[in-house]
């Protein structure tokens, strides 16, 4: 599978052009880190979400900026976002309450869809449409360290990677996990991986961020790069009845 190249310098330019594109008002647009709007994550929700500020229950569109190990190179990621925020009973000194899971977050209807398959036509669309790996990329926080919006990221306790390359829509393992996420290791399809992380009893305690996209280079001009119309109906319209 060759590699996808953007036109776009920045994560900032991209969104604003993807988010220009679309039809008015159709999602809200915002940075993860206000203060350093070039190459944080931009989010793509729903009006509803926005009035819920910070978005963390809700799905989300989202551009990134993405370095998987095996590359020198920073890309350009675009794709689904779900969070899972800390077990809904871990009360404890410096937790705030937003943090915590509530029966409104949609990681639970993330985890349900997949299991079911429902998930499996988004991901068989963006494969097709692409023609390059798709990631599925889980990263776990401590309870003391979640992310927080307008700052920046704080280094994540554990990360785990996987690639769909085929049509069978099977997992292929990029970055493996010796911590809290090596249970879901031996995933072998996006059920299977919503399978394990809803049996999975050792996560109230940690923030998960789950992103599944694609990555670009940024800035090439050169034939066949990517603009703002192809990074929407390739890489996020897929997603976008379930945001």
């Amino acid at each position: 599978m060759a590699g996808l190249t953007s036109i776009f310098k920045t994560n900032e330019e991209a969104a604003h052009a993807v988010s220009d594109y679309l039809a008015p008002h159709r999602f809200s647009l915002r940075p993860y880190n206000y203060h350093k709007p070039e190459f944080t994550e931009w989010w793509f929700y729903t009006p509803a979400a926005k009035r819920a500020w910070p978005a963390y229950p809700y799905s989300k569109l989202f551009v990134s900026t993405f370095k998987p190990d095996s590359d020198p190179a920073k890309h350009l990621h675009a794709g689904f976002y779900v969070e899972k925020g800390l077990g809904a009973d871990l009360a404890m000194p410096g937790v705030k309450r937003n943090h915590l899971i509530q029966p409104i977050w949609y990681w639970h209807t993330f985890l349900d869809l997949a299991q079911k398959g429902d998930l499996d036509s988004g991901l068989s669309r963006v494969l097709a449409e692409c023609g390059a790996p798709v990631w599925v990329s889980l990263y776990a926080y401590e309870f003391n360290k979640p992310p927080a919006v307008d700052e920046e990221r704080p280094p994540f306790h554990d990360l785990l990677q996987f690639t769909v390359r085929s049509d069978d829509l099977a997992l292929c393992l990029e970055q493996e996990s010796s911590k809290t996420l090596a249970p879901l290791n031996s995933s072998l399809n996006l059920r299977d991986l919503s399978r394990r992380l809803s049996i999975h009893d050792g996560l109230k305690f940690f923030w998960i961020d789950l992103l599944i996209g694609i990555q670009l280079s940024y800035g090439d001009n050169s034939p066949g790069s990517w603009g703002a119309a192809e990074i929407w109906s390739n890489a996020l319209e897929p997603w976008a009845s379930w945001v």
